[in-house]
């Protein structure tokens, strides 16, 4: 509660109602969130504040008082979430703000208000009754000057001209638009404001494609257009409400860009079952996606606001709605309002249309490495200090630089080789009933729920296929039906090679038969050792997807391989960091032991590492294979887990 900095930003909670006057003047961090309980952001409140990048404004703020970010040098990102009506004085001189979009509530716009920022062009509402003095002067990157946009007002007109502003006047709400033979509705200006009810009832339309700036979809606009299958939305975006209501073959939506708001009922009462918000959503509005047959939803962390019965009766014949998001707010609104909520990625979407699965048992694992000692006379220590936990969906890929030990830690830590100084611990928890198995001093009771995949030969290579599948069952007192047995052949396409020898197999074939083995054995655990190793990519890629299926289903799967790409499923690419969560890198120190480099959510290794937006995760080897950098990332490691004890 109260004012906290987490990781360069500054975050305000709702308990703050009033802000003084230079409250956080000459202070550093580079993000705030406030708290939307607050109505006014006072006198140069953030002022001189040189490393704030990017503010968003909850929907509560009416007010920016005078230099409130005055000479905020690095201030280049502003989002307006809510009905602001008043910018003083000075408010955002100095700062490298490149766009705006003012709310249709702003009246005020003070003297010298946005002097030497970097817009090029702005679209003032219609609301605005006042602009003070060389509000705008000096505005626009190099080599341009900014362009106040605005529909026809003789206010506007005069300021432009007596303080020598370019300006355009549009002249129509919704500008060139294009509906082509299908359906499909395009516009040909980079600001797209569409009018009040402007399209409602249209029949004509199927699909909408903004690739555009600025985005603001009034009240109604789409309201009731029964053929309207598909929207796909970039930029910044404003939907206000009932925008898209009662579009009932409405089915899939696709936000690429920053959402600011989704107003209420926007989408209510429509088909939905595919919403993809690629950025960011600041704001969804009461009842928005109210009605919809939609049972899973992945929300950005950074949501601000969720409105009463925002997803009521979402749900099929089959499932109910589950929100998955890291969001407080969300996991907050999920328990109020009894939906479904997962912080991690209990679902991936390999289908177009997957149904939603439940998990019937909670696996948790536990290990904790003191010291692996390699064979040999003297005992060589191969790997130190590692603490790992894996829990229930967890795809968890292991890398590292050659000599790191990531096939060691693989069998050390499931019992595949017996080391004295490590310890595993397993839990199976269904319902109210818990049952734990252990790896101590080398001994293990779970091996049963543990598929192990090697580098090398998977299986005796002298029995048929059928034979190695019955054996392994009769190994772990397993009887399974005949449907599911078949099933499962079918499923990993082994019909015809149940009568072939395994060493007649190949790569690709072994690796499938393993695959089905440790389906019909019902294993919780998949320890997979260079799994991809002399496949070629269409075959590695289809192994890859087979076990996210599995951690789709609540099993616990990691992988050792040198080589983290992305998939393509369908001519579809998923990411690497969509199919493995979790990212475990190894490292040598300069005792040549290997440790913990990192261990996280995968996509948060880049800033871990420092990549760059092109870089590749296999870059990361090559930073490590620097010893000097091997161990600064060794070292930056162990304080990251200090902090966290």
């Amino acid at each position: 509660m109260g004012i906290s900095i987490v990781n360069d930003c500054l975050i305000i909670s709702d308990d703050i109602v009033f802000l003084k006057d230079g409250n956080f003047k000459n202070q550093s961090f580079k993000k705030v969130i406030l708290s939307s309980n607050i109505k006014v952001i006072s006198k140069e409140c953030f002022k001189n504040c040189d490393k704030l990048e990017e503010i968003i404004l909850p929907i509560g703020v009416k007010r920016i008082e005078e230099s409130a970010f005055e000479n905020c040098s690095s201030l280049r990102k502003i989002i307006i979430l809510g009905d602001l009506e008043y910018i003083g004085d000075y408010a955002f001189v100095e700062t490298k703000i490149e766009n705006i979009t003012f709310p249709e509530s702003l009246k005020y716009i003070g003297d010298y208000a946005f002097f030497c920022c970097l817009i090029n062009e702005v679209y003032l509402p219609d609301s605005v009754e006042f602009i003070g003095e060389s509000a705008f002067k000096d505005c626009g990157q190099i080599g341009n000057k900014i362009v106040l946009k605005f529909y026809e007002k003789k206010y506007f007109i005069e300021y432009c001209k007596n303080n020598l502003i370019k300006y355009e006047i549009l002249t129509d709400r919704i500008f060139d638009y294009h509906i082509d033979e299908d359906g499909a509705l395009t516009f040909n200006s980079d600001i797209v404001y569409i009018e009040k009810e402007t399209f409602k009832n249209n029949q004509i339309i199927t699909s909408i494609n903004f690739d555009k700036d600025i985005i603001v979809i009034n009240e109604s606009a789409f309201e009731n257009c029964k053929n309207l299958k598909s929207i796909s939305l970039s930029g910044i975006i404003t939907i206000d409400s009932r925008a898209f209501c009662n579009c009932s073959d409405l089915i899939s939506c696709n936000f690429r860009g920053d959402v600011i708001s989704i107003g209420d009922e926007s989408f209510f009462n429509d088909s939905l079952i595919d919403v993809n918000f690629k950025n960011s959503i600041k704001k969804i509005g009461e009842r928005a996606f109210a009605g919809n047959p939609l049972v899973f939803l992945k929300l950005p962390d950074d949501i601000e606001f969720i409105g009463q019965d925002a997803f009521f009766a979402c749900q099929n014949k089959d499932n109910h709605i589950l929100i998955e998001s890291n969001s407080k707010i969300v996991e907050n609104y999920c328990n109020q309002n009894n939906i479904l909520h997962s912080k991690g990625r209990t679902i991936k979407l390999l289908n177009p249309l997957i149904k939603m699965k439940r998990y019937i048992k909670e696996v948790t694992f536990y290990t904790e490495v003191k010291k692996v000692y390699g064979s040999g006379y003297k005992r060589k220590v191969l790997l130190e200090d590692i603490n790992l936990s894996f829990s229930s969906g967890d795809m968890v890929f292991i890398m590292g630089c050659s000599g790191s030990g990531k096939s060691t830690l693989l069998k050390s830590i499931f019992g595949i080789t017996k080391q004295s100084k490590v310890y595993s611990e397993l839990k199976i928890k269904n319902g109210k009933n818990e049952k734990v198995y252990h790896l101590k001093k080398g001994k293990s009771n779970f091996m049963k729920f543990l598929t192990y995949g090697p580098q090398f030969s998977l299986s005796n290579p002298n029995l048929k296929v059928k034979q190695e599948i019955k054996k392994k069952l009769e190994l772990r007192n397993i009887y399974i039906k005949k449907e599911v047995y078949t099933k499962t052949i079918t499923k990993y396409n082994l019909e015809n090679l149940l009568d072939k020898k395994i060493s007649n197999l190949s790569g690709g074939e072994k690796k499938r038969l393993m695959m089905a083995v440790a389906d019909l054995c019902n294993c919780y655990i998949y320890a997979m050792d260079e799994p991809d190793s002399g496949l070629d990519e269409p075959f590695a890629s289809q192994l890859f997807l087979q076990l996210w299926e599995k951690s789709c289903e609540g099993c616990i799967v990691a992988v050792v391989s040198h080589h983290p790409k992305d998939f393509v499923k369908n001519d579809k690419v998923i990411k690497f960091e969509e199919v493995f969560n979790k990212l475990l890198v190894l490292a040598v120190d300069e005792k040549d032991i290997g440790r913990v480099a990192y261990f996280g959510e995968t996509k948060d290794a880049r800033d871990f590492f420092k990549l760059k937006e092109n870089d590749k995760y296999s870059d990361i080897i090559k930073i490590l294979e620097n010893q000097e950098q091997s161990n600064y990332y060794i070292k930056r490691w162990q304080q990251v887990m200090k902090k966290t004890k």
